[in-house]
């Protein structure tokens, strides 16, 4: 789904060969755990500026709430969800575009945020970790708490895959005009 049409048989092709290969004696759990590594892989190399983009995004805007704390998050929130939207929806045209897909742009957008989301999460972990004082601990809670901060990025995958599918839909459109 997340190749060009082009690719698709050939590597979807090779990777349940090789899953069925008997050389590599493996039990069914460990086969169905490589092919779902490999196709993360795929997703991985495909993605990883933008997972890198967003999740430093996230990641800043959480240093930035918990170590200079303000009463108005109005600009902050601004600029992160602004980037949010134009990295997730940059994802969903490109990957729609070279897959010809508005599923494979919608799975891209929400693979894409749920990865910088995870790399966001274990983050904000180490800050909380090294940087823990009191007065960082008033600013987590003022900001909206640590678990605000831990859940609310894997939330918006779900948001970020509906905008995937969007800009998707519009390079199939283009898609469709160019032909």
């Amino acid at each position: 789904m997340i190749l060009p049409p082009v690719h698709r048989e050939t590597v979807s092709g090779d990777l349940l060969e090789l899953y069925r290969d008997d050389e590599y004696q493996m039990r069914q759990l460990d086969r169905d755990v490589w092919y779902v590594t490999e196709v993360a892989r795929l997703v991985w190399l495909q993605n990883r500026l933008w997972i890198g983009v967003l999740s430093i995004s996230m990641l800043a805007r959480t240093a930035v709430d918990w170590f200079v704390p303000t009463d108005d998050f109005y600009s902050r929130s601004l600029w992160s969800t602004m980037l949010g939207i134009g990295v997730t929806m940059f994802v969903g045209f490109i990957s729609g575009w070279r897959a010809r897909s508005v599923v494979a742009a919608a799975f891209a957008a929400f693979a894409t945020f749920a990865a910088a989301a995870s790399f966001h999460t274990i983050g904000a972990l180490v800050l909380i970790g090294g940087w823990h004082g009191p007065d960082t601990l008033a600013a987590i809670r003022q900001s909206g708490g640590l678990a605000e901060a831990l859940t609310l990025p894997m939330m918006l995958c779900f948001p970020g895959a509906a905008l995937g599918a969007v800009a998707g839909g519009v390079a199939r459109l283009l898609q469709t005009l160019k032909d």
